[in-house]
């Protein structure tokens, strides 16, 4: 049996300050996945392309934040945790049976991507 697990598409943003926020598309409707447990990263990867109508060769990023309830009124000022291995899958998952509460945000398209990767390099320091 599977768990549904709740997906939005937009793109993060890095503030001075270094704060991440994701801003979701107003567009878009919920949407949610019935992903397993053990779910395989490119299983759960299609599973997101299909409800998301996302083509296989458009670049995709995976990624999600602790839900708040778990940062215990601690605002995060991390980055977003990267699903990139079918070992994420199993932590992302693990965190929704928990909490219920887990978001997976969607960033797709090869300037999106591009601009998500480049947020998340480390500052030059000379």
């Amino acid at each position: 049996m599977g768990q549904l697990v709740r997906i939005q598409s937009g793109n993060w943003k890095k503030s001075l300050s270094g704060n991440w926020q994701f801003e979701g598309d107003p567009s878009e409707v919920e949407h949610y996945i019935v992903a397993q447990n053990n779910e395989k990263i490119e299983s759960f990867t299609s599973l997101i392309r299909e409800e998301l109508v996302i083509e296989p060769e458009c670049p995709i990023a995976l990624t999600y934040q602790l839900p708040d309830a778990m940062l215990q009124g601690i605002v995060s000022n991390s980055q977003p945790a990267n699903i990139i291995t079918s070992e994420d899958v199993e932590v992302v998952m693990s965190v929704q049976e928990w909490t219920k509460g887990v978001l997976l945000c969607i960033t797709y398209g090869s300037l999106n991507v591009a601009r998500y990767e480049f947020l998340c390099r480390t500052p030059f320091k000379h």
